[in-house]
């Protein structure tokens, strides 16, 4: 239904079946809005149930990281170019890994998403891999307001509202890092941040090279 809600109130919006009000574009835009944000918290739920119910089963395939991280950042830097923010790669040679393509492309969505949300127009997102002994690291770090040691100690919970807001309004389910951790969790891997008020963020994300 929500599905629904959001691709008709799409159509509509383009005037393909006749002229809007202001007023009748504004509120398609209200419902388009609201059903797209309960679409994602929707979305969001059921990973976290599935996650917890043990029930999480990885499509495992040999890949490369490289390769998908530059499919990520290709698709993420039309969200950022709307903030001006410019994303940057770091991308070394890393051998092949086992991980679910899905899985991992939703890790890493979450945080260049959540680079670009926090992050004010004009600044500089850093996206790297690199490999750390036995583990593949991708790392995503911005120039934003920081996290605060309070909020660290919490920023991987569920439904947690911290200090931080977006920089442009944009919404947040408190439940995306939450799905981070769980997804490294489920590869054997890893997720830590590394942070300070004023001076940005950098989530590290670590997945063993042989499962």
């Amino acid at each position: 239904p929500l599905v629904s809600i959001r691709g008709f109130s799409e159509i509509i919006l383009t005037e393909a079946f006749g002229p809007l009000t202001e007023d009748q574009k504004e509120y398609l835009m209200t419902i388009n809005t609201a059903a797209e944000s309960m679409l994602t918290l929707v979305n969001d739920l059921l990973d976290v149930s599935v996650i917890e119910s043990g029930k999480l089963e990885l499509q495992l395939k040999d890949g490369s990281l490289k390769e998908l991280l530059e499919g990520r950042v290709r698709i993420q830097s039309v969200v950022a170019d709307r903030k001006e923010i410019v994303i940057h790669t770091e991308f070394a040679e890393v051998p092949n890994v086992l991980f679910d393509p899905n899985r991992i492309s939703q890790l890493i969505d979450n945080l260049i998403g959540n680079a670009i949300k926090f992050s004010p127009p004009g600044s500089n997102i850093l996206v790297s891999l690199s490999q750390d002994g036995g583990m593949a690291t991708i790392s995503v770090k911005d120039e934003g307001p920081g996290i605060s040691p309070e909020d660290q100690s919490r920023l991987f919970g569920e439904f947690q509202r911290l200090s931080a807001q977006p920089t442009a309004g944009e919404k947040s389910t408190g439940l995306g890092l939450a799905i981070v951790k769980k997804i490294a969790e489920a590869h054997k891997g890893t997720v830590e941040v590394e942070s300070q008020v004023g001076l940005g963020s950098t989530f590290t994300f670590k997945i063993p090279l042989e499962m």
